[in-house]
């Protein structure tokens, strides 16, 4: 499980080089006094520059955020990209995992798996 709590928690990825990155997140919030899910919701980002991107935003206030999926595609047909993708808790940053996608590769979390 990938949970987002704070209004400052938020998933970023760092790309090092300028190309095509398609990312896809779905999550799901959960408010933080009734306990009650809400629909699932989506994120999409299209990165083109060797910078860091918000891939998924902080929850509301009130809110805890559910990370249920996340893709990232190397869409450019033939550079290669290191991808970093961290989890920024108010500005302290955790390394998740840091990968060379080939063109045309994929990087995915899913719940679960």
């Amino acid at each position: 499980m990938l949970l987002l709590t704070a209004t400052t928690d938020k998933i970023s990825l760092i790309s090092s080089a300028t190309g095509d990155l398609d990312v896809v997140a779905n999550f799901a919030d959960r408010d933080t006094t009734t306990f009650v899910v809400g629909l699932m919701d989506r994120q999409l980002t299209n990165i083109t520059t060797a910078t860091t991107t918000d891939i998924v935003a902080a929850p509301a206030s009130g809110k805890a955020r559910n990370v249920k999926f996340i893709n990232i595609r190397n869409t450019h047909a033939s550079t290669p990209m290191d991808v970093t993708v961290q989890v920024n808790a108010n500005g302290t940053l955790y390394e998740l995992i840091k990968v060379t996608l080939a063109a045309g590769e994929v990087l995915q979390f899913v719940e679960g798996i």
